[in-house]
C-alpha cells in the first residue's frame, strides 16, 4: 500500500500513485479513499520465488509448478531470512552492476553472494532486499550498508550534501564558457547553467546522491529527506534540487573569490550571482526555464543509477 504525501489517500502500488499524482487537479486536501485489495489477499496470490503477483491463487499455483526461480539456492536462503529483493531491478543483486537486460547475465559473484548470506544468523535479516539495510540515525542521514559490512556508504539528505574539496577552477572555467557560449548580458541562462554544472560536480560524490528518478517519462521519483525516502512528482523533485543547489553555489562565492578575487570584480559576474540568488529563493520564473529544468532532470536520471539499488520500493 501506498500514500499520497499530499492528502494520505491510500493505493495499491505505485503505478497508481503516479497516476494520482499526476492528475490535471490537485489532490490536496482530499479525503477521498480508494478501495484496494487487502495485502494478505495480494500475499496469497504472490509467487515465493520470483515475487510476482498474479490474478488468482489458482494462477499463481500453475505458475509455481515451472517458476525459473523455483529452487534456485540463492532465493532458498533469502526466504529463510526474510529477504526480499527487487528482481525487477536492472541492478543484478550478485553484483551490484546494472545490465540491459539482468535476466540473461550469468553472474560470477553468485556463489559469494550465496556465501554471504549464509553468514547472515536467521532473524538478523531486515527483509527489505538488496544485499542492504537501511537505518535511519539521529545525525539526518540514512546509513546503507552491504551484508558483510565490508563498505559503508552514508548518504547526504536533501541540503546536507557535502560541498568540500569541489573543483573551484572547473566552476570558475564553466562559468567563462557560458559567458561566451549565451553573451555576458543573459544573466538568467548563465546562472541556470552553472547552477546546473554545479549538481553535476556536487553528484560526482555516490554519497551526495539524494534523488532517484527512473527516465524521461517519469511522472513522479524519490527524495531522500530528513523523514526518508520520499516520492514526490518528478517536477516538485527537479525544482527543489534547482533551489538547493543554487543556495550552494551563493554559499561557495567566498570560496571562489579566495580562489580568484577577479571573478566577482566584473559586473556581468555579480550580475549571475545575483540571478542565482534570486534561483535560491524562488526557483525558476523566466523564460527559458524549461532547458534549464531538462538539464537537471538528465543530471538526476544519470546520477540516480548509482544507487538504485538502495532505494526502496523504486518499481516506477
Amino acid at each position: 500500500m501506498k500514500n499520497c504525501p499530499k492528502c494520505n489517500i491510500s493505493v495499491r502500488n505505485n503505478y497508481e500513485l503516479i497516476r494520482h499524482l499526476s492528475r490535471i487537479t490537485p489532490c490536496v486536501g482530499e479525503n477521498i479513499q480508494i478501495e484496494t485489495e487487502p495485502q494478505e489477499q495480494q500475499n496469497q496470490k504472490k509467487c515465493v520465488w520470483c515475487l510476482n503477483v498474479f490474478f488468482n491463487t489458482y494462477n499463481r499455483n500453475r505458475h509455481s509448478k515451472t517458476c525459473k526461480l523455483l529452487n534456485d539456492p540463492a532465493r532458498k536462503v533469502e526466504i529463510e531470512l526474510g529477504i526480499t529483493p527487487d528482481l525487477n531491478s536492472p541492478v543484478c543483486r550478485f553484483c551490484t552492476k546494472e545490465y540491459r537486460c539482468v535476466s540473461k547475465h550469468i553472474c560470477k559473484e553468485r556463489d559469494n553472494y550465496l556465501e554471504k548470506l549464509k553468514k547472515i544468523p536467521q532473524g538478523n535479516s531486515n527483509g527489505n532486499g538488496n544485499n542492504i539495510t537501511i537505518n535511519n540515525n539521529n545525525n539526518n542521514s540514512n546509513n546503507l550498508t552491504n551484508i558483510d559490512n565490508s563498505i559503508n556508504i552514508t548518504l547526504n539528505i536533501h541540503k546536507k550534501e557535502d560541498t568540500e574539496n569541489l573543483n573551484i577552477e572547473l566552476l570558475i572555467d564553466e562559468l567563462r564558457k557560458l559567458n561566451r557560449l549565451h553573451g555576458k548580458e543573459n544573466h538568467f541562462l548563465i546562472a541556470g547553467n552553472l547552477v546546473v554544472f554545479l549538481d553535476g560536480q556536487i553528484t560526482q560524490k555516490v554519497e551526495n546522491v539524494n534523488a532517484f528518478i527512473e527516465n524521461t517519462k517519469s511522472l513522479a521519483g524519490q527524495l531522500l529527506t530528513e523523514k526518508g525516502w520520499e516520492i514526490m512528482p518528478v517536477d516538485e523533485i527537479i525544482d527543489l534540487k534547482i533551489k538547493n543547489t543554487a543556495n550552494k553555489l551563493v554559499e561557495l562565492r567566498p570560496d571562489i573569490d579566495k580562489h580568484n578575487p577577479k571573478v566577482f570584480q566584473q559586473q556581468d559576474s555579480r550580475l549571475t550571482m545575483n540571478q542565482v540568488e534570486q534561483i535560491g529563493m524562488h526557483g525558476l520564473r523566466t523564460t527559458g526555464k524549461r532547458g534549464i529544468k531538462s538539464k537537471m532532470k538528465v543530471n538526476t536520471i544519470i546520477n540516480g543509477k548509482k544507487i538504485r539499488h538502495m532505494v526502496p520500493d523504486s518499481d516506477f
